[in-house]
């Protein structure tokens, strides 16, 4: 869908502003679409072509590394069209949003997951890339570059739940707005389905884990099996952090 929306903006009347940031949106989900997969599966085959009906279709898994610099080539063509945060509409790509991506997206190509100094060369390039220290260059510059260029439009608000209940909270980068105009469904509907207890069948789709209750320390920034924690096990949600009641 992204290629053919490419393919017909080439010819569309629409105003080269308009036609520049939704390019810009275009290039920048195709590169969210391909890092997310690459993650999961490894390599995949790069698909910049639309194919219709007849056409002969033999595109196979590219490797790792290919599949790298094709998002890292389409998230460069997304900073170079996408408007500033300031002139974008909300929940929209912006060039913060791009380059965010970009600054995760380096960092867990350099990490050890994908790029092992005890397996400089793998045997199996789809699924990993071939050792280059010169990859956490690249995400040293693209975390420094965001931090340079955008640091200023982002903090951590004084209040743990500012961004869940502040829009214009200075914590998000990126996020999914549910607003009067996205339709009712998106509002209530799919919030009640989403969230127990159960209403209109409720999915249940975001329940807390034992592991999530774990991971919040005590009020002393122990964890609750530590020593000198003050973990009461006849009364376990006493004296936690107080983020763990806000969640």
């Amino acid at each position: 869908n992204i290629n053919d929306f490419l393919t017909k903006m080439e010819d569309s009347t629409i105003s080269e502003d308009d036609k520049k940031s939704l390019m810009g949106e275009a290039y920048f989900f195709r590169a969210w679409l391909y890092a997310n997969l690459i993650q999961r599966y490894g390599g995949v085959p790069i698909i910049k072509d639309v194919y219709q009906l007849g056409d002969k279709y033999d595109a196979t898994r590219a490797t790792f590394d290919d599949c790298v610099s094709f998002i890292l080539e389409d998230l460069k063509l997304a900073k170079e069209n996408l408007p500033a945060k300031d002139k974008a509409i909300k929940g929209r790509p912006n060039k913060d949003i791009a380059m965010a991506l970009e600054a995760r997206f380096t960092l867990i190509v350099a990490s050890e997951l994908f790029n092992d100094p005890n397996d400089p060369a793998p045997a199996n390039p789809l699924t990993k890339g071939a050792y280059s220290k010169d990859k956490w260059n690249k995400a040293l510059a693209a975390n420094k570059a965001f931090i340079e260029q955008c640091g200023s439009n982002y903090s951590l608000p004084a209040k743990y739940s500012d961004f869940w209940t502040n829009q214009n909270s200075t914590e998000i980068i990126w996020a999914k707005y549910f607003t009067n105009t996205s339709g009712d469904a998106a509002r209530t509907c799919k919030a009640q389905l989403y969230y127990a207890p159960a209403h209109l069948g409720g999915w249940r789709g975001c329940e807390p884990t034992e592991a999530m209750v774990i991971d919040y320390e005590m009020i002393n920034g122990k964890k609750f099996f530590e020593e000198g924690s003050g973990y009461d096990p006849v009364h376990p949600w006493a004296n936690r952090d107080p983020r763990f009641y806000d969640t």
